[in-house]
């Protein structure tokens, strides 16, 4: 055997072996999807009500220049005290310049069609003028991934912000807040991510908007002021076909928690279009009929791009989805329609749709 054919050989036999795991996880997905529900399903949301929370346009944004080099722990305590802010009116708006889409671009076309007006207003001074208001510091823990959706939950219910521990102490001394959820000194520290999944979903589910559901990955921050701002349940788990059997029925038993026909908002990376809508065909397999997919601008990398996408959990009417979309598109409340803010949750953060 010649040494090309010996090269070509070793290739077909690791084809094969890949496509049999492929091939594998397919089957012990279908054939192990986990242990039934306990109960039922839960009702269907109704198709007359808005899924989406209105949130109060504010009368004056104060612009937050967020520069490229600001690191996760400030992104996510600006954007905390914005979905805080935002409960009682939309007042900061961060204007975030490393992002793809712009933006500043994205202000200015507001301001031209529906002129709000507006000021600017550095991190500090944002920081000091809202983070009095708050309830108290929740952080997460760096090392465990999980507790970055079980922080944002306990935030949002907590009516504190989020942030990592390099400055939860800094922040606490300052302005002598408490701190009301530390992951890393908790007794969530020792579950691992399926058991922190499924300990959210009986304490903090009842606690959360019963309308909407988000499965986000932790490293993805950007759409945190608004499920802060909503008390909207976050959990992530691994979905589609590589997705471990446990995995899958962790999904499921969420899934099964919540009520039918409710969105399931996502931000996540994604360098295909298949992995970009891998938990909308996961959630496939439990009977949703509605779905809408939209992709921010294309960056020069394609593993840098980011997708959003929401679909309907197990279930919704095509003619009421239709029905549904048409009456949300038309109304003028801030939140009422995912299409304004399902392409760019700035939309949201301006109080305008």
């Amino acid at each position: 055997m010649s040494k090309t054919d010996r090269r070509r050989y070793a290739g077909q036999i690791a084809g094969a072996v890949v496509a049999g795991l492929f091939i594998l996880v397919l089957a012990t997905n279908v054939l192990w999807p986990g242990a039934p529900p306990a109960t039922g399903d839960q009702p269907r949301w109704p198709s007359t009500s808005s899924p989406f929370p209105s949130l109060p346009a504010g009368a004056n944004l104060h612009v937050i220049p967020v520069g490229p080099s600001t690191n996760l722990s400030t992104r996510l305590l600006l954007a905390s005290l914005q979905g805080l802010a935002s409960r009682t009116g939309a007042h900061l708006y961060l204007d975030l310049h490393d992002e793809a889409s712009n933006a500043s671009s994205m202000l200015s076309f507001l301001v031209s069609k529906y002129g709000p007006s507006f000021d600017n207003m550095t991190i500090d001074d944002a920081i000091s003028a809202y983070l009095p208001g708050a309830a108290g510091i929740a952080v997460y823990d760096p090392a465990r991934p999980e507790s970055m959706n079980v922080a944002t939950m306990k935030a949002a219910q907590q009516g504190a912000v989020l942030v990592g521990p390099d400055l939860a102490e800094w922040l606490r001394a300052r302005f002598n807040l408490p701190i009301t959820f530390d992951y890393a000194t908790s007794d969530w520290a020792p579950l691992g991510p399926i058991a922190a999944t499924d300990r959210a979903l009986r304490e903090l589910l009842p606690g959360s908007s019963p309308s909407l559901l988000a499965i986000l990955p932790p490293d993805r921050w950007a759409i945190r002021d608004y499920l802060i701002a909503t008390r909207t349940f976050v959990f992530y788990e691994p979905q589609g076909a590589l997705a471990t059997p446990a995995e899958t029925a962790a999904t499921m038993r969420v899934l099964r928690a919540s009520p039918r026909g409710i969105p399931i908002l996502g931000w996540f990376d994604s360098p295909t279009l298949t992995e970009e809508n891998a938990f909308v065909q996961m959630a496939k397999s439990r009977r949703p009929r509605r779905r809408r997919s939209s992709r921010t601008r294309r960056m020069s990398s394609s593993r840098c791009r980011t997708g959003t996408t929401w679909t309907s959990s197990r279930g919704g009417c095509g003619s009421s989805g239709r029905s549904r979309s048409a009456a949300t598109g038309r109304c003028p409340s801030r939140g009422a329609s995912p299409r304004s803010w399902s392409p760019s949750p700035r939309h949201y953060s301006t109080g305008i749709t």
